[in-house]
């Protein structure tokens, strides 16, 4: 499936704006997300790309699409697409990525940055428990 089959129904999605949320929020978000049955779905808004959070959220069945709006707002849509339990490994451990806004915002994307190019790329050769 890919984001046109399921963009129609990408307006009914819940919203979340974790823009200034205190505190970790990604165990109620994924409470939230583990909850959903396929065809159902998060709107999620953060001041940057969040990367690690693309992982865990295909881990438990999602597809996403992604829009930034301006330099510090970015809309990601995740559409359930099918029922699976996740992972609790490795790729959780650096959702404390999205923490980091709290602290600064351009803290937040220098780790999101550094996330990106070192453990997204093909080309990483360490394992993520490094």
């Amino acid at each position: 499936m890919s984001y046109e089959n399921w963009k129609n129904k990408a307006q009914g999605f819940q919203t979340v704006d974790v823009r200034h949320i205190q505190g970790s929020f990604f165990e109620g978000l994924k409470k939230r997300a583990e909850a959903l049955e396929v065809g159902e779905g998060l709107h999620i808004i953060q001041t940057f790309e969040p990367h690690p959070l693309y992982a865990v959220m295909e881990g438990l069945g999602y597809e996403h699409h992604t829009e930034q709006r301006s330099e510090a707002e970015f809309h990601v849509w995740f559409c359930r697409t099918e029922k699976k339990e996740g992972d609790s490994s490795a790729p959780f451990k650096p959702l404390a990525l999205l923490n980091y806004p709290m602290i600064d915002e351009k803290l937040g994307q220098i780790a999101v940055d550094f996330w990106e190019t070192t453990w997204q790329s093909e080309k990483r050769v360490l394992p993520y428990e490094t």
